[in-house]
C-alpha cells in the first residue's frame, strides 16, 4: 500500500489532481509515529489536493481524522477536538470514517482526562444508533469496526463504571468469530487495560499490556495502547511523541517492518538471480 501510494504520487507529478490527497493519507498512516517532518509535509500535501473542487469528501474527513490523531499523539487534545467537532457533524460520512471520528474525539476526551467531555460523548443521541450499525457490521464479520468499542470501554472504565465497561466488552467479545482478524485482541486487551488501570490494577495492566502483539487496527487505537501502557508504569504524560517513544522503539516498530519488507524483496530477488530467473 506504501510502495502504491508512492508511485502514484511520482506518476501524477506536479498536477494539481484531487486524488492526490489520497496516496498522502495513506503516507500519513506510515509516517504517524515515526518521521513528524515526513508526516507534516504529506499532510499539507493532502489539504492542498483535498481542498480541489473536485476532491473525494471521504479523503478530507480521513486527513482530518489523521490530523486529530497526530494532535492527540504531541498532546495537543484541544486542538485535535476542534478539528473533529467541526468534522463530525457532516452528512452521509462513511462508516468507517464515522467510527474513528467519534473514536478520536472520545480519545482526546480521554487522555485529557476529561471527565465532562467524556460523559457528554456518551450521552450523546446522535452516537447511539450509529453504534447499532457498527456493533451489527461486527456481528456480520466485519471487524475492522470494533475499535470505536475499545475506547468506549476505556472511557466507561475511566469513569468509574467498571463493571458495566467489562460487560460491554464481553458483549462484543462474544460476537466475534474465534479466527479473527489480527490485531482485534490487541485493541481489547488495551480497553481492558485502561479498565485494570482505573480500578487500580496497574499491575495487572502491565501484564495484559507486555502480552499483547502491538499491531492494533488503527492509529487511534495504537494510542490507546501506548498511553495505557505510560499510565500503568505511573507515566501521565499527554505528549505522547515524548513518553510513548521507548514504547514504538519496543513494540510498534514501523520503521522495521517497512525494513523487513524491502529486505524480503531484496532477498527473493537475490534468488531469482541466483537461478538465472532474474529479469
Amino acid at each position: 500500500m506504501v510502495r502504491f501510494a508512492q508511485r502514484s504520487l511520482q506518476a501524477a507529478g506536479d498536477l494539481p489532481v484531487p486524488w492526490r490527497a489520497l496516496p498522502h493519507a495513506v503516507l500519513l498512516v506510515q509516517t504517524l509515529f515515526v518521521d513528524t517532518d515526513s508526516y507534516a509535509e504529506n499532510l499539507r500535501l493532502g489539504r492542498v489536493a483535498g481542498s480541489h473542487p473536485e476532491a473525494d469528501q471521504i479523503i478530507q474527513r480521513a486527513l482530518d481524522v489523521s490530523e486529530a490523531s497526530w494532535l492527540i499523539w504531541q498532546g495537543d487534545h484541544s486542538a485535535a477536538v476542534a478539528i473533529l467537532e467541526r468534522a463530525r457533524w457532516l452528512p452521509d460520512l462513511d462508516p468507517l470514517i464515522a467510527m474513528n471520528m467519534h473514536g478520536a474525539h472520545l480519545l482526546a476526551h480521554l487522555l485529557d482526562g476529561d471527565r465532562s467531555g467524556i460523559q457528554a460523548h456518551l450521552r450523546d443521541p446522535t452516537i447511539s444508533p450509529l453504534r447499532a450499525g457498527w456493533i451489527e457490521s461486527i456481528r456480520r464479520g466485519e471487524h475492522w469496526l470494533i475499535s470505536y468499542e475499545a475506547i468506549r470501554a476505556a472511557g466507561v472504565g475511566f469513569l468509574g463504571d467498571h463493571h458495566r465497561a467489562r460487560r460491554d466488552l464481553t458483549d462484543v467479545i462474544a460476537l466475534l468469530d474465534v479466527d479473527r482478524m489480527p490485531g482485534v485482541d490487541a485493541d481489547l486487551l488495551g480497553a481492558f487495560a485502561w479498565i485494570c488501570i482505573g480500578a487500580g490494577e496497574p499491575d495487572r495492566a502491565v501484564e495484559l499490556l507486555d502480552d499483547t502483539w502491538f499491531g492494533a487496527r488503527s492509529p487511534n487505537t495504537s494510542i490507546l495502547l501506548i498511553a495505557a501502557g505510560q499510565h500503568a508504569r505511573g507515566n501521565g504524560e499527554k505528549d505522547l511523541s515524548l513518553a510513548g517513544s521507548s514504547e514504538i522503539v519496543r513494540r510498534f516498530l514501523m520503521r522495521e517492518i517497512i525494513r523487513r519488507e524491502e529486505r524480503t524483496r531484496k532477498m527473493l530477488e537475490s534468488e531469482l538471480d541466483r537461478l538465472g530467473l532474474g529479469s
